[in-house]
Order: C-alpha cells, then sequence, then structure tokens
C-alpha cells in the first residue's frame, strides 16, 4: 500500500517538472518570435523593449528557480521513499519471521509446495525426519491420498480421515495458495471409537434339540445341562460378559462392542466348545445364537437379538449371527448337518392359520423363484389349489418365457385335459408388466420356494404391503419378509413337500388334480434326486398322498433320466473337472445349457466316492451363470452358495450370476473355498 502511494506522488513531482520546462521553452520561443518582428512594427517594438528590457531578467531568474525547485522536490521525494521503502522492508521481515514462527508452532500440520508440485516448507507439526523424507519430493509421492480429495469448491480441496504415521487426519489443500493444512482427527476418532466399544450388546443363546437333551437327563445322567451352563459361563467371563440364564436352554448376555468384537475374532468359540461337550456325552449337540448392540432403543436392541437368534435357527441352526453395522450381519457356523425338528403340530398350526389368513383377502398373487423348475412351479399349482377352495381370485407372477423345455415336456405328458392348464396359464401375468399399482384391494402376495430377494421374480414384490413366505432353504441375509405368515422349514426336501403338508391339513376338503399331484410329485423328485438327498420320513408320506391322488411318477422319472447320449457327453466331462479343497469337485460347461442338466451333472460327480462336494456351473443364457453344488454332508454347500448370492440347504445349493466370463466366476469360488480351508487349518 505504501509502495504504491509513493509512486503515484513521485510521478505527480515528475509531471509538474515537465510542465515547467514545457513554460520555460514557450516563454524564450515567444521573445525569440517578437525579436523577428521589431523591425517592421512599431508596437512590438515597444513590447519587444518592454519584455526585453524590463524583465527578461526577472523572467529568466524565475524560471530557473521554479526548475530548480521542481528538481530539488523530486529529488527529496526520491530520498524519502527510498527511506520509507527500507523501514517497510524491515517491519516485513521481522512480521514474516513471526509469522513463520507461529506457523511452525501451530498444532495444525502446514505444507507449503512449489508450482512444480515440489513440497518446499512444513511446519513443526511434522517431526525432522518426516520433513527430511518429503522436503523436495513431488507431493502426491508422499501424500498419496490426495487422489482421494474431494473439491470443496474451485480453489480448496478435502481427504477425510487418512492415515499420516500414527495419527489421524482431515487434509484440505489451497490449490490458490499451494498449501497443505493438516488436522490431528486422532483424539477425535478414538473417542468415538471408544463409545462405540463401550455400547451395550445384548445377545440369547439356544440350545438346538433341548428335547434330546431332556431324553438323555429323564434316562439318569443328569450332568448335561449343567455342563453345558458351566461351558456358557466361563466362556462369558473370558470376555467380561454377564450370563444370566432365564429359561431351560435359554441364557441371555450381556457385553459391550468390544467384548463382541473379541467374541468374533475368536469364531464364537463357544460353539465348538458345546459341540465337543455332546461328543463327550456321545449326542449331537449343537447351540445358536444373536447378538445386537444398542443404539437408541433397549427394547429394539432386544428385538434384533432375537430376530438374529431366529434367523440362525432357521437357517438350521448350530450358528450365531451378529449384526456387526446398519443391519449388516455375519455368521458364525452352520457346519453341522442337522435333524429334522418341524413337527407335525406345527404343520397343522399353520395350515390352518393359512387358511384363516387367506380368508381375509379377495386377491391372492404366486409367485416363486427366476427360472422356475419343477419345485417352484409344483409348489405354486398346489397353492393354486388352496386358494380356488376358497374361491379368491388367484394370479401367477411368473416369466413363462424362462420355462425350461423340460417344463414344457412335462406339461404336454401329464395334462390330458389341456383346458385347466390353459385356465391356469390364463392368470400369468409377466413380471416385467406387473405393477404394485394395478393390484385391486385386499390383495396378498404368497413367494414360494425362494426367500431371497435376488431370485424374485420382480422386486416389485417387495412393494406388496402383505407377504406369505413358504420356503425350504436355508434363510439367508438379504430375505424376503413375510408380514403376514413366514413358514420357512431348511429340513424339508422341497417346497412341494411343504405345500402338499398344507393340503392335507387343510381345515376343508382340496381336491387337488392329477395333474397337480404330478407336479407336486416332481418337486420332490427333483430337489431329492430320486429320493437320494435330504429325505425324511415325511417326504416318503408326502410322495405316498401324491400318488394316492394320482401323480403319474413314471412320467417324471422319464423326464428326468439320463439317456445314452447325456451320460457319454458327463463322463467326458470328467477330465475338465478340477480339484478343489475337503475332496470337492468344480467344473465348467462351455455352452448353454438348461438348470436341469447342470443339477444332473452335479449329482453325476457326487455318486464317486471319493468325491464329498461338487460344483457346477454353466450359461443358462448368454450373460447368466447358473451353478450348483452338491454335498454328501461334510461340507456346507449353501454357505459357499451364499456367498455368491444364492442359497439352499447343507448339501444342495445353488446360485445365479450376471458375468460373461464364467472363468472369473470359478476363480473367485476357488479362491473362496482355499480362503476357507486355510483360516479353519489355522
Amino acid at each position: 500500500m505504501y509502495d504504491k502511494r509513493f509512486n503515484k506522488s513521485g510521478k505527480v513531482l515528475a509531471n509538474l517538472l515537465v510542465l515547467g520546462i514545457i513554460v520555460l521553452t514557450s516563454l524564450i520561443s515567444f521573445i525569440l518570435f517578437v525579436e523577428s518582428l521589431k523591425s517592421n512594427n512599431t508596437i512590438i517594438q515597444e513590447t519587444h523593449n518592454f519584455f526585453i528590457g524590463k524583465s527578461w531578467v526577472v523572467i529568466s531568474i524565475i524560471a530557473c528557480s521554479f526548475i530548480l525547485m521542481l528538481t530539488m522536490l523530486y529529488v527529496f521525494n526520491i530520498q524519502i521513499e527510498q527511506s520509507v521503502r527500507s523501514r517497510i522492508q524491515k517491519m516485513y521481515d521481522m512480521l514474516s519471521t513471526e509469522t513463520i514462527k507461529g506457523l511452525s508452532r501451530m498444532p495444525v500440520g502446514v505444507v507449503n509446495y512449489s508450482e512444480d508440485l515440489r513440497i518446499v516448507w512444513a511446519n513443526d507439526f511434522f517431526s525432522e525426519g518426516e520433513k527430511k523424507d518429503f522436503i523436495g519430493n513431488q507431493i502426491d509421492s508422499v501424500f498419496n491420498f490426495l487422489e482421494q480429495t474431494q473439491t470443496k469448491d474451485e480453489s480448496i480441496r478435502i481427504a477425510e480421515g487418512v492415515m499420516l504415521g500414527v495419527r489421524i487426519v482431515d487434509v484440505y489443500q489451497d490449490v490458490e495458495t499451494n498449501m497443505l493444512y493438516f488436522f490431528d482427527k486422532s483424539a477425535e476418532v478414538l473417542a468415538k471409537r471408544k463409545a462405540l466399544e463401550e455400547r451395550m450388546v445384548i445377545g440369547y443363546i439356544y440350545v438346538d434339540a433341548p428335547e434330546e437333551i431332556q431324553v438323555i437327563e429323564d434316562s439318569g445322567n443328569l450332568g448335561v445341562s449343567s455342563e453345558i451352563h458351566r461351558k456358557i459361563i466361563v466362556w462369558a467371563q473370558k470376555y467380561n460378559a454377564y450370563v444370566r440364564k432365564y429359561a431351560s436352554y435359554r441364557w441371555m448376555i450381556i457385553t459391550n462392542k468390544a467384548g463382541l468384537d473379541a467374541m468374533c475374532a475368536d469364531k464364537m468359540c463357544i460353539r465348538e466348545e458345546v459341540k465337543a461337550q455332546g461328543e463327550f456325552f456321545k449326542m449331537s449337540l449343537t447351540i445358536s445364537g444373536g447378538f445386537s448392540f444398542y443404539e437408541e432403543d433397549m427394547g429394539d436392541v432386544v428385538r434384533r437379538s432375537i430376530d438374529a437368534i431366529e434367523l440362525g435357527q432357521s437357517r438350521g441352526g448350530d450358528q450365531i449371527v451378529v449384526e456387526v453395522v446398519d443391519g449388516e450381519l455375519e455368521i458364525y457356523g452352520g457346519d453341522t448337518h442337522q435333524k429334522r425338528r418341524t413337527s407335525r403340530v406345527m404343520v397343522r398350526s399353520t395350515s390352518i392359520n393359512l387358511h384363516r389368513i387367506l380368508g381375509e383377502y379377495d386377491n391372492v398373487y404366486i409367485s416363486g423363484h427366476q427360472f422356475a423348475d419343477f419345485d417352484a412351479l409344483g409348489a405354486m399349482f398346489g397353492l393354486y389349489q388352496i386358494v380356488k377352495a376358497q374361491k379368491k381370485r388367484i394370479y401367477f407372477i411368473v416369466d413363462e418365457k424362462k420355462f425350461s423345455k423340460d417344463t414344457f415336456e412335462l406339461f404336454t405328458k401329464t395334462w390330458k385335459d389341456h383346458s385347466e392348464l390353459d385356465e391356469m396359464l390364463s392368470k400369468i401375468i409377466a413380471p416385467n408388466r406387473f405393477r404394485i399399482e394395478d393390484t385391486p384391494e385386499k390383495s396378498v402376495v404368497i413367494i414360494v420356494d425362494t426367500a431371497a430377494k435376488a431370485l424374485l421374480e420382480t422386486k416389485r414384490l417387495l412393494d406388496f404391503k402383505d407377504c406369505i413366505v413358504i420356503d425350504h432353504h436355508r434363510k439367508g441375509k438379504d430375505a424376503v419378509i413375510g408380514n403376514v405368515l413366514e413358514y420357512i422349514d431348511p429340513f424339508s426336501s422341497s417346497a412341494s413337500e411343504m405345500v402338499t403338508e398344507l393340503i392335507q391339513y387343510q381345515p376343508i376338503p382340496i381336491d387337488i388334480t392329477d395333474e397337480v399331484a404330478t407336479c407336486l410329485l416332481a418337486g420332490i423328485i427333483l430337489d431329492t434326486n430320486k429320493f437320494t438327498r435330504n429325505v425324511s420320513s415325511r417326504t416318503f408320506e408326502a410322495a405316498s398322498f401324491l400318488r394316492k391322488k394320482g401323480a403319474i411318477q413314471e412320467h417324471v422319472l422319464q423326464i428326468m433320466s439320463t439317456n445314452i447320449e447325456d451320460y457319454i457327453i458327463q463322463a467326458n466331462y470328467l477330465e475338465l473337472t478340477k480339484n478343489t479343497p475337503e475332496s470337492g469337485k468344480m467344473l465348467m460347461i462351455q455352452g448353454v445349457k438348461t438348470r436341469l442338466e447342470i443339477a444332473k451333472c452335479a449329482d453325476f460327480l457326487l455318486s464317486f466316492p471319493e468325491v464329498k462336494y461338487t460344483i457346477v456351473m454353466a450359461y443358462i443364457s448368454e450373460t447368466t451363470i447358473a451353478i450348483s453344488a452338491r454335498s454328501k454332508g461334510q461340507v456346507n454347500v449353501q454357505k459357499i452358495m451364499e456367498v455368491f448370492g444364492g442359497g439352499g440347504h447343507f448339501n444342495n445349493a445353488a446360485a445365479q450370476i450376471e458375468s460373461e466370463k464364467i472363468e472369473e466366476v470359478a476363480a473367485s469360488i476357488q479362491r473362496y473355498i482355499e480362503d476357507e480351508k486355510r483360516e479353519k487349518d489355522e
């Protein structure tokens, strides 16, 4: 500011000096002009005599004095300006030194860099070793997190929560001044982390099959339940958790988030300890658990903990489900193949409840999973008979264009009178045409043979206010909620078996046709691989009931049989299989295949005694890959398929992936299995 003011005054003096010279020059020029005219004009002569004679000397003295004065003023101004400049520079140097000292001592990190993005200076926020490491280097090579910065405005860029040595900092980059500012957030982050670790956690642990313990204790061995209680107490105390047994074979656990994290780090080892205790008593003994942490509502954390344990039991038990954050779940266990525990009393109660619920609606929509197979269609047709008996309007939401050729072959061979088939097919609504806005009042949807949102025929089914879910697969993390009725039995062989039992226990007679009975039997035969997998006595009883109702087993077996050509093709696939950990086989089939062909190949590979599980995948369309997984009971293939968006049973599962590169999918599955094996060995 001072420099500009003195420059302006200097310019004014210089202009005055030039003006004086111009005035003097003009005066001399005028005198010379008059001198040249004095001989010709008397008046001019007299004027000349006046100016020259009387005033020339005076005027000359005045002009010289004026010029001298201006010159002295100009020189004096220059001297003053130089003196002021000198004083200002000294003041600036003093101010800069103090400012730099202040910047160096600030609790905020400051870094200055040049136009070519090289670091030239840093304050004492950084140690001497840190300064030595990065001064002179490019900023992007020293602070690589600057690539993650987000633009706040045209001149400021921000990177939040980045690690700088042992500190957590927020970084502000001022692009205009070439400055970086580092704000230490370590204390704030640690405080938040401590608050999170101290959040209350509530968990529950249930024994999966308490009736088996009761039988053993009734026979005189009273030490089972006490040993389980002692194991749980010792385990909980290891993590400073409080334990309360509030009912027979049920415990409540109270701890904090840090304790829960420690439990998770140990893979919820209480499962294995209880299981080992069961082996000591020569019985199958498993537990299930659910944990959630407090946020705002204490009642809500209790509800979420109970939901978690119910999810674990609906998946077959021997699992502890932990809510991590924002609804994300971690599941520990599930490596034990459980016995069926769903009683006939529960089936009868569910069937009566279904009848009552359907009576409250006028319109019923029925849907299964994408690429509906025999089991999904059989269960849908069985539910059609139940709903029809109550004289409700019925609609199917299914993509008939994705029916396999095996499905159409079953329809053709089964239905003698195509009028009933045509009637059912006429009630089909294509998934891409379905709109919740078009549904009338008092409508409910029944989702059968799946509870996974990713496998629904259309996501618009989630828009229904009222929903019924009937499924035999282990419930996944991202499952559809049956808010009206939820009947999930992972111990059933198939959805067709579940629907067949519901038909038998309906409070009103259900007149199912021979064709529907055949479709239900086809679903059971498909999912049990001709009664060789995941069957119980109730599976055979359901099949017997369907045979009495006119099911034609020969049609189904003929469709599912393997001809000589297919057998030769499957045999040739043996050379293409890859070994996987735990005595498994994996196969990628090139070309587009049907789901039934993929399932048959997985079953074929499992028929060899040295193979414990199989995973077979192939394209079912140009960009859709279907995966079938089978197991003899030593490996839980449902856990593997769940990682890739699928699900199923302990020894029978499947998945569907949208991808154009089947090799990458196979490599991902292989890596997951190897990682799980490595973690298990450790």
